[in-house]
């Protein structure tokens, strides 16, 4: 499927989590859906997806 991404706000205090909403408009406009953002996966598909590419 190619590269992964993780949508972050790298917060470090809890109004600074509306900045998670610039990076869902970032990653819609370079066409990146919810099944190539690793933390939009469901839980058990997450836990697949890490044993699979664990090193």
């Amino acid at each position: 499927m190619g590269v992964r991404i993780a949508i972050s706000t790298d917060t470090h205090d809890l109004p600074q989590l509306d900045g998670m909403a610039l990076g869902i408009a970032t990653a819609r406009r370079a066409w990146i859906t919810p099944a190539q953002v690793v933390n939009a996966l469901p839980f058990k598909k997450l836990l697949a997806w890490t044993r699979a590419h664990r090193r």
